[in-house]
């Protein structure tokens, strides 16, 4: 069995007999980070970072490389002599408490500590690193943070404020990725960011507390940190009601971000909504919405047809989207799925982009609906099919160019971001007593609707025939509820937070 004293720590490993055995264990307030022991002869390391510290420990038996290592931010503290080598760290300080090995060889398990010397040695490695740390040898800048928060199909939600920032050499800006909450890996969500130039940092509180300016979309894990920023602004990514009470929407907005946001960013829809219930608060601020910068560059570019693609060209081609939420009234996807796939292997004359909103995907699978077979057999059929495809890209962008009509769900962000297009919509409803309230009925009323798969089919036949009775309205709507849509809403969005945190501190820098 494991000693008394490893169990009142929390650490489980049993280390009787371990002889030659690699060992690390990693604590932090209590909580056990990381605990595991090697097979017999075998080495075994692990890399953390706890709040902003990166911690390196490699255990290696004598055999094994005979090594034991413990580096914090690229110092080993390890005493590295036979035994239990054990390091104490302060992390909020970033100070070294204590490094001791305990000889477990020897019969009263003999205990060494640093002598003076190589106290005072490490103490000059630190003041070196700290004099060599990049923030006190390059010139100056503001620090900003722009937090890449939910899934990786958000990414179009910051990619021009970051792109705005990253140009301007008086900011030095990070991309910081969180883990996403219902599909895919933060390491996806950096490799994209990085991909573009960016740099890239995961998510930790003492990296934002740091921070001069601090982007994000309102979630529940800013409102204690977000404070400690010189400026915080958040960008709502929702661009339509959350709920059928536009008060109880902001409320929510509130409740995630408080008082530590000292600006909100609105699109046209939810800030007219706001100003028509004289709900507006003085840091509720309309420029535009970031997300319409890349579906404005994807619709000036040439023509692109990724491979799979090209069977939809010549066609009329129908995008179709969905919400999320598999439960509520809103999503539509099982009651029209049949029929409109029926259609499309009818009329080959037409194309079909299909595009389900990727969290709904991961809901069907997390509640048992769907299974991984049943998603590759899916996939397989748009593979196999002369005219549909399974849109997987990151964003929208593409299949909006590409498209020339889209039916949606009628309280989801498609219904603002592909208004952008000034193509045709159709709103489906569901038809069998559970359709929920339309959030924005001023902006449905402007698009089509089917209640009926009946409907859905006229309306196909419509985009097939070129007729469209409802593109003035659509032009009325694109004009009444959007900003500006000219790829620029991200330079706007870092126009107005440099105007303001340079007003507010002038020259001043960290």
């Amino acid at each position: 069995m494991n000693s008394p004293e490893m169990s009142e720590i929390n650490l489980v490993q049993d280390l009787c007999n371990a002889h030659w055995r690699g060992y690390i264990g990693i604590i932090n307030n209590g909580i056990v980070i990381y605990e595991c022991r090697s097979p017999f002869n075998e080495a075994i390391e692990c890399t953390h970072t706890i709040n902003g510290i990166r911690i390196e420990v490699k255990s290696k038996p004598f055999k094994a490389g005979n090594q034991a290592y413990i580096g914090i931010n690229e110092v080993d503290y390890a005493r590295n002599c036979r035994g239990m080598n054990i390091v104490v760290y302060d992390t909020e300080k970033a100070e070294l408490i204590d490094s001791v090995c305990f000889d477990t060889h020897s019969p009263d398990i003999k205990c060494s500590r640093e002598k003076s010397w190589m106290q005072e040695e490490r103490k000059i490695r630190q003041e070196y690193a700290a004099r060599l740390n990049l923030k006190e040898i390059l010139p100056p800048k503001v620090e900003v943070r722009i937090l890449f928060t939910g899934e990786i199909h958000l990414w179009n939600t910051i990619k021009s404020v970051a792109k705005a920032f990253h140009e301007d050499r008086r900011f030095h800006t990070v991309i910081v990725v969180m883990e996403p909450p219902n599909y895919g890996e933060k390491g996806e969500k950096r490799y994209l960011a990085e991909s573009e130039g960016y740099e890239v940092s995961y998510y930790n509180k003492r990296d934002l507390e740091e921070s001069d300016i601090l982007i994000s979309a309102p979630f529940d894990n800013i409102s204690n940190w977000m404070r400690n920023a010189k400026m915080a602004v958040a960008i709502p990514f929702v661009l339509v009601q959350k709920c059928a009470s536009i008060a109880m929407h902001v409320a929510e907005l509130a409740a995630e971000g408080g008082k530590s946001v000292d600006y909100y960013i609105f699109d046209k829809l939810i800030y007219g909504e706001l100003q028509r219930k004289n709900l507006l608060q003085k840091n509720y601020i309309l420029i535009g919405n970031p997300k319409f910068d890349e579906i404005y560059e994807k619709m000036q570019a040439e023509e692109e047809w990724p491979q799979g693609w090209e069977k939809l060209k010549g066609k009329k081609v129908i995008l179709w989207t969905t919400d999320h939420m598999w439960d509520s009234g809103n999503v539509t996807f099982d009651l029209y799925a049949r029929e409109i796939f029926g259609y499309l292997e009818e009329h080959t004359d037409m194309a079909l982009i299909f595009r389900p909103h990727p969290v709904y995907i991961a809901e069907l699978k997390r509640n048992g609906f769907w299974s991984e077979s049943d998603v590759g057999r899916l996939r397989q059929y748009f593979g196999k099919s002369a005219n549909m495809v399974w849109d997987e890209f990151p964003d929208y962008s593409l299949a909006y160019k590409v498209s020339d009509a889209i039916l949606l769900d009628a309280n989801c962000g498609i219904i603002v971001s592909a208004l952008t297009t000034r193509k045709p919509m159709c709103i489906l409803r569901r038809f069998d007593g559970r359709a929920c309230e339309i959030y924005h009925p001023e902006v449905a009323a402007k698009l089509y609707l089917a209640e009926s798969t009946e409907q859905c089919m006229d309306f196909l036949n419509e985009v097939a025939n070129g007729t469209d009775p409802k593109e003035k309205e659509r032009e009325e709507a694109f004009g009444e509820y959007i900003s500006y849509f000219d790829g620029k809403n991200g330079q706007r969005i870092k126009d107005f937070i440099t105007e303001k945190y340079f007003e507010k501190y002038g020259e001043e820098r960290r």
